[in-house]
């Protein structure tokens, strides 16, 4: 499998010496990729402490645009009925309502606890002391209470972390190895086209082993953050894919006038 990443990655035009491999293992090549790529997310979930960023600082500008009124006193809320509000795309706020029915996680401030429901399902209640939430004005004017906020969040994903680190592990394998299927499926089908015609499990083995470069670029994508690598990486995929092509139509003319001339 190593030599295969090798020859894949340093001298694409090479691939054409994998043609006849069984299509089973290269379904296992790519899982390896896909699984290798994922490592790094699966690292920083499970040594991470603290919420992502993105949700904390969702729920507080939600708090913030929504201008509510209302304030947690003694470890009491008081506010009017609001139905949860979108704070990100799979993560909603809001007060004393029941209305929960919603495809993510929704929280809601109730008179005395601090409601966390998943798919309308309720997964947790906490109450405002053990939150640190025993002041609070919602309309988060006050930098003291968007880190009240914050390090609530952190405290219930501190629970949680378990069960999202296996669901982000499990969402970021699955993702990576479809985006790779994906793309050695189109690369098969657009070199249906092309002649001389390939048959269609020999243009899959050579799209399969030019995505290499793919989940190359998409890891240094990941450990930087820079997404354009994950471009540059279909783009790199896509050449790889032609000169390996190029390469097995020119060794097989070579081998059929071999063996015409003789």
């Amino acid at each position: 499998m190593f030599k295969r990443i090798k020859i894949s990655l340093l001298n694409p035009s090479a691939i054409g010496q994998f043609i006849k491999d069984k299509v089973g293992y290269v379904f296992l090549y790519i899982l390896f990729l896909s699984l290798f790529v994922s490592i790094p997310t699966i690292v920083k979930r499970s040594t991470t402490k603290t919420i992502d960023p993105v949700i904390s600082q969702g729920v507080v500008n939600t708090l913030y645009t929504q201008k509510i009124e209302g304030k947690i006193v003694n470890a009491k809320a008081s506010a009017q009925s609001i139905a949860p509000k979108s704070a990100t795309s799979t993560v909603y706020v809001g007060f004393f309502t029941d209305d929960v029915i919603r495809a993510g996680i929704v929280f809601v401030f109730n008179e005395y606890t601090f409601d966390v429901y998943y798919a309308g399902i309720k997964v947790n209640s906490y109450s405002y002391e053990i939150l640190g939430l025993e002041e609070l004005t919602f309309n988060m004017t006050k930098t003291v209470d968007r880190e009240k906020i914050i390090k609530a969040l952190d405290f219930i994903y501190l629970d949680f972390k378990s069960i999202t680190t296996t669901i982000t592990s499990i969402s970021a394998f699955i993702g990576s190895f479809i985006s790779g299927m994906f793309i050695a499926l189109l690369m098969t089908a657009s070199y249906a086209f092309v002649t001389p015609k390939l048959n269609i499990r020999y243009r899959f083995i050579l799209a399969a082993y030019s995505v290499s470069i793919y989940y190359l670029m998409n890891l240094f994508s990941v450990l930087y953050g820079l997404e354009l690598l994950s471009f540059v990486g279909i783009v790199l995929a896509v050449v790889f894919m032609g000169r390996a092509f190029r390469k097995l139509i020119l060794l097989t003319k070579i081998v059929q006038k071999e063996e015409k001339d003789e």
